[in-house]
């Protein structure tokens, strides 16, 4: 693995849901991150944070995508109001 990681030099990390976390925190240890793919995160790296200065200072660049109708999604569904809410932080960063 560590031959393949210095052959590639840089890398594309996907994340996914829960797995966003990790996903923030990994520029913290790897130097060889190019950019993140976060689909769907359960929420960006918080504002100063770590992880959130790692990222800028290594100039990742990060892609978030959603699933369709998270604007006008029911209000009734418990789960539309969190995604809001994510959506809403991700546009922060």
């Amino acid at each position: 693995m560590k031959y393949t990681r210095e052959q590639i030099k840089k890398s594309i990390l996907i994340s996914r849901s829960q797995g966003g976390s990790p996903g923030w925190l990994a520029p913290v240890y790897i130097k060889n991150i190019k950019a993140i793919v976060a689909i769907e995160p359960g929420g960006p790296a918080a504002e100063n944070s770590i992880e959130y200065k790692e990222l800028l200072s290594q100039k990742i660049s990060i892609a978030f995508y959603f699933g369709d109708y998270i604007e006008d999604g029911d209000p009734k569904i418990l789960s539309t109001s969190i995604w809001k809410e994510r959506l809403e932080n991700v546009k922060i960063l």
